[in-house]
């Protein structure tokens, strides 16, 4: 949709039949805009059936302005959480591989090449500014278990924090309990006791920006935010 002028495009996107049904298409969601603004990424999956963990085919770029569409496949990329999220500069994508118990993260470029892989625990965020920071140089998972942001110097894959952070579940109906994504370069996104807020690397609750009251229904936001600089 053109937020200016309220006009919306239909694009049909160039997805593949499912090669083992021969009569389903492939599923496409949880779409991310690139930094810049100038390309929208959609994940590409087989249909999710019990007892096995979702898996990428590939995903989808669609161009802005064009509108056109096109395919690249990638796959076995794990996508239960996170799924792709793109690199700061935008050249490339990130995604969890692997197994839920034993996984790394690993980068393609745009053409599905695979390009580099960090041996690091957790899967990419994908909510305000992204996996990476502003500057690239770090990047951030959530890490197993649950509630615990892991962040990672991205030129040599080291531990640069582990932030346990706070559990609104036990108070709050919030459907995501994990780290989000950057606020800044110092700074996190991240659940904290009484919803949504601010954390810094030491886990330190800057600044709670939603507030959740017991009361509300289940609460799911998306916060996002591309192009910082």
């Amino acid at each position: 949709m053109d937020r200016r002028t309220g006009e919306s495009t239909d694009v049909e996107l160039p997805v593949p039949v499912d090669p083992e049904t021969t009569s389903l298409y492939l599923g496409a969601a949880w779409p991310t805009w690139s930094p810049d603004g100038k390309h929208l990424l959609l994940n590409v999956f087989k249909p999710w059936r019990r007892g096995y963990a979702l898996r990428s085919e590939g995903i989808v770029l669609i161009d802005v302005p064009s509108l056109e569409p096109r395919f690249v496949r990638v796959e076995n990329a794990l996508l239960a959480s996170g799924g792709f999220q793109w690199t700061r500069d935008g050249k490339g994508i990130v995604a969890q591989w692997g197994t839920n118990g034993k996984s790394v993260i690993r980068q393609f470029d745009l053409q599905g090449v695979a390009k580099r892989t960090w041996p690091v625990r957790g899967y990419p965020v994908g909510h305000a500014l992204g996996t990476f920071s502003p500057s690239g140089r770090r990047f951030v998972t959530a890490c197993s278990p649950m509630r615990v942001a892991c962040v990672w110097d991205t030129a040599t894959g080291k531990p640069v924090a582990k932030i346990k952070l706070a559990n609104p579940r036990q108070e709050h109906k919030l459907v995501r309990d994990d780290a989000l994504g950057w606020y800044d370069e110092q700074h996190l996104l991240a659940p904290v006791r009484h919803g949504y807020g601010i954390v810094d690397l030491k886990g330190t609750v800057v600044e709670t920006l939603i507030k959740v009251d017991k009361k509300d229904p289940v609460f799911s936001p998306q916060f996002d935010a591309r192009d910082p600089g």
